[in-house]
């Protein structure tokens, strides 16, 4: 009773669900068209050599019987053992879910690591895009989101999540709401605001540990998901917009400006 009782308050504090976004869960095809055949890739050649040592055995003796029957039952190890495999990395896949809750958010990766945050415990997240090319041709992009917690390390999720970006953008309006207002603040009485390899000051944009003085950029914009700091001083520095916690309020916040 007292677990059902905690169950159902914590239930309550998290609020309903909103979404939920599930690495393949498992269907009837996956049953058909993976556990099936790679049930009878083991269990074919395991049968044949069975079948040629019990032959052999009645009518040739033990030796002929194992000679028959060694290569059939390597056959089928080695198929045991990618099946297993397969079947294992298959099932982690269907367990990794996401869930968005009114009030929190609840992730479990395939590794069996379970994460629980309400809004608050949160202080942002960093987003990727990736492009790769083969040959000359694009193939389909890559899409990678990191969400950072007020404690631990931060948590990555890629495209195995289907549509990750619709994820990361929910948890965005969650969040940027309540934090803008908090760091407009924080700006204005002079404290550094960390956006992970890009900290916002009111008299310096440092940069991978470097100071860059307002007096001495020309111009800061996005471009190809990469954040380009132009200085009078030195050629354009550019950040990767996976680098930048928060690159959204940042860029707010530039707009309004922040020079001293």
């Amino acid at each position: 009773m007292i677990e059902t009782n905690t169950q159902l308050l914590t239930q309550k504090k998290i609020g309903a669900i909103v979404a939920i976004y599930r690495d393949r869960p498992l269907r009837w095809r996956d049953i058909l068209l993976t556990f099936i055949p790679g049930g009878l890739a083991v269990l074919t050649p395991l049968a044949y050599g069975l079948l040629r040592r019990s032959y052999a055995q009645a009518y040739y003796g033990p030796t002929a019987a194992e000679i028959w029957s060694q290569s059939w039952f390597i056959l089928a190890a080695v198929a045991l053992i990618a099946y297993l495999s397969l079947a294992l990395r298959r099932l982690r896949r269907a367990r990794q879910v996401v869930i968005v809750y009114k009030n929190a958010i609840a992730i479990r990766l395939y590794k069996n690591k379970r994460f629980l945050f309400y809004w608050d415990q949160l202080i942002g997240l960093s987003c990727s895009t990736v492009q790769p090319k083969f040959l000359g041709r694009e193939l389909k992009r890559r899409h990678r989101v990191m969400i950072y917690p007020k404690q631990g390390n931060a948590i990555s999720l890629n495209d195995r999540i289907p549509k990750i970006m619709e994820l990361a953008g929910r948890i965005k309006a969650k969040l940027y709401p309540r934090m803008l207002p908090n760091l407009r603040e924080d700006l204005s009485k002079g404290r550094p605001l960390n956006f992970g390899t890009v900290t916002l000051q009111l008299d310096c944009l440092r940069v991978h540990g470097k100071d860059i003085p307002w007096n001495q950029i020309t111009g800061i914009n996005v471009q190809d998901g990469r954040l380009i700091v132009d200085s009078r001083t030195n050629r354009p520095v550019k950040i990767s917009a996976g680098q930048i916690m928060n690159i959204e309020l940042l860029i707010q916040l530039l707009q309004e400006g922040v020079k001293a």
